[in-house]
């Protein structure tokens, strides 16, 4: 406490002179058009570039949640795709129940879901990776894993809430294949 009595003491006059240059942009702000303009364009500037800085860390701590968000969006989407439906073949008749039936709707090829990958071994022979999603969420052992570049796998094991993917690049990986100029499949 003495301290600050020895600093304030010691700095009387430039302390004064602080707090009465203050008070005058205060009143000079509040009864003058043009300066109150000025100010909050200065105030403005120095606050804005304040919370830019603020934003973009809260941004970067964020990413975890807005990757998350934009992976479940992707997928929405990408079920909702006009690629992801067929007509029903017209050409075969199937008796029902005699209950009628629209033979106008399509039915769905392919359900996304979103997962993150946990695991990834692709240097080790056996290339595989692991899943952050289950048997809870929908996955089964036979699915197709694709990502935004393509194909990367095939299910091959899955658990409550995890599931084991073989990558294409997985020697024991058997994929058929078509050369897109000469039309030869092959495996």
């Amino acid at each position: 406490m003495k301290n600050i009595f020895l600093f304030i003491r010691r700095y009387f006059i430039f302390l004064s002179f602080l707090v009465l240059q203050v008070i005058c942009i205060v009143t000079l702000s509040t009864y003058s058009r043009t300066h109150e303009a000025f100010f909050s364009t200065a105030a403005n500037e120095v606050t804005g570039r304040i919370n830019s800085q603020y934003s973009g860390v809260s941004t970067y701590f964020n990413l975890k949640e807005t990757n998350r968000q934009l992976a479940e969006e992707n997928a929405r989407l990408r079920n909702m795709l006009a690629q992801n439906f067929q007509a029903p073949d017209s050409s075969v008749t199937q008796a029902t129940d005699s209950s009628y039936r629209d033979s106008t709707t399509r039915y769905r090829k392919f359900t996304y879901l979103p997962a993150r990958v946990v695991g990834n071994s692709v240097s080790l022979p056996a290339k595989d990776l692991t899943l952050e999603r289950g048997s809870k969420q929908g996955v089964e052992k036979g699915m197709a894993v694709s990502g935004p570049q393509g194909i990367v796998g095939v299910v091959v094991a899955v658990s409550e809430n995890y599931s084991k993917v073989m990558s294409l690049l997985n020697r024991n990986s058997k994929v058929s294949s078509m050369l897109k100029k000469d039309n030869v499949t092959g495996r």
